[in-house]
């Protein structure tokens, strides 16, 4: 999936319409060089998200867009739909996207380094959370394929994880994860899709 973090980022959450809640997404300054410059010269993000919440489901559709100014480069377009249903004794979640000339692969290379018109992509992404002595343990499976527009060079990739999240209090959480990545024709040489990733650490909310 090619959603990112981002600096600079304006929020608005509508109030919950019986289940239904809109979000409102923009960052300023996304290029290399920040917000210094000139509005006009600098990447900017939008977004646009709806929720539905009831019960035990949830469904989530979300309209991206990065317009690379800052490349003067047309902009990247990234739709994604997901949902998640808890069963009680576990959870299921699943999410779909497609970009249209995506700027960057997982790698978050730049548009130019993928060609001036980027890369079109389906992605798809599984994953399973069951409650494991206190906190929950998880797995997940993504995997993606598409083609860098210049040239017509297809490439695939796909990832499985698994992680586990306890919580130390209502604000503090301990998380862990291992995951393994491998990209396919014109993703293989690709270092960091072909990789193996171990983190660990708390989070905690002010």
């Amino acid at each position: 999936m090619l959603s990112d973090r981002m600096d600079n980022v304006l929020l608005y959450n509508t109030p919950d319409m019986n289940g239904s809640t809109i979000h409102f997404m923009y960052s300023n300054g996304m290029g290399d060089n920040g917000d210094e410059q000139k509005w006009s010269k600098d990447n900017h993000y939008y977004g646009v998200g709806y929720e539905y919440a009831k019960g035990p489901a949830l469904f989530s559709a979300m309209w991206e867009m990065y317009d690379h100014k800052e490349q003067n480069l047309k902009s990247s377009q990234v739709f994604t739909l997901g949902g998640s249903y808890d069963f009680g004794s576990f959870s299921l979640y699943g999410a779909y996207q497609f970009a249209y000339r995506a700027n960057r692969l997982p790698t978050y290379a730049f548009a130019n380094q993928l060609g001036a018109k980027g890369a079109n992509q389906h992605g798809f992404s599984a994953s399973i959370g069951v409650p494991v002595a206190g906190g929950t343990a998880k797995l997940q499976g993504n995997y993606g394929f598409g083609k860098i527009k210049e040239g017509s060079r297809d490439y695939s990739m796909y990832s499985i994880a698994t992680a586990y999240e306890y919580p130390i209090s209502k604000r503090t959480l301990f998380y862990s994860f291992a995951g393994y990545g491998q990209g396919k024709k014109a993703a293989s040489s690709i270092e960091e899709l072909n990789s193996w990733t171990i983190s660990a650490g708390l989070s905690h909310s002010f």
